[in-house]
């Protein structure tokens, strides 16, 4: 397994399988394996899962298709490729905003992309990263996105307007993971 999310209501997670192009689904009231398993498209290399929300959709991250697919929760089906990314983006992860009105993917391209979390839209395309972009997250209140690269580089930025607000540059290593604190 490469990644593992819990739906928003603990009833599910999903488990992503970059090795066979799978997502395993496990119940979370018994915390045993469902027999489903929802199959992607061959070669996508799931690496990222995210639900919605309000737990209505899962989108999943395919580092080798360059695609980010969505699925419908409630009956464990793959409905479509919401997103398709440039050839070689290579999509880290994928996380919704707090109200699930925006989606960022993190990709290998060195960039991190705000998208509609409902039509699935490019918003922007925030540019100012020098490695690859590892992580991303949302203020609690989502009027705020850090991104973290490889080069230890963390920026934040307005997640509404794209604009960069403030780049920390003194990390000695990669930084592969981002939070806010619940104050935001």
């Amino acid at each position: 397994p490469y990644a593992v999310r819990f739906s928003p209501d603990g009833a599910k997670a999903y488990i992503a399988n970059a090795d066979n192009d799978t997502i395993s689904v496990i119940d979370g009231a018994t915390d045993l394996l469902d027999p489903t398993v929802i199959a992607l498209p061959a070669g996508s290399y799931p690496v990222a899962v995210s639900f919605s929300p309000d737990g209505t959709k899962a989108y999943v991250a395919n580092y080798f298709t360059d695609t980010i697919s969505v699925i419908t929760v409630a009956t464990d089906t793959l409905s479509a490729t919401v997103i398709a990314l440039a050839p070689g983006s290579a999509p880290h992860s994928v996380e919704f905003s707090p109200d699930g009105t925006r989606l960022v993917t993190v990709n290998k391209d060195r960039t991190a992309k705000l998208w509609d979390g409902y039509t699935g839209k490019l918003l922007f395309s925030l540019t100012a990263h020098l490695g690859t972009v590892w992580t991303a997250a949302f203020s609690p209140d989502g009027t705020r996105l850090v991104t973290a690269d490889d080069k230890g580089t963390a920026k934040l930025w307005d997640a509404h307007t794209g604009k960069l607000l403030f780049s920390l540059d003194a990390h000695l290593g990669p930084m592969k993971a981002a939070a806010f604190s619940p104050d935001g």
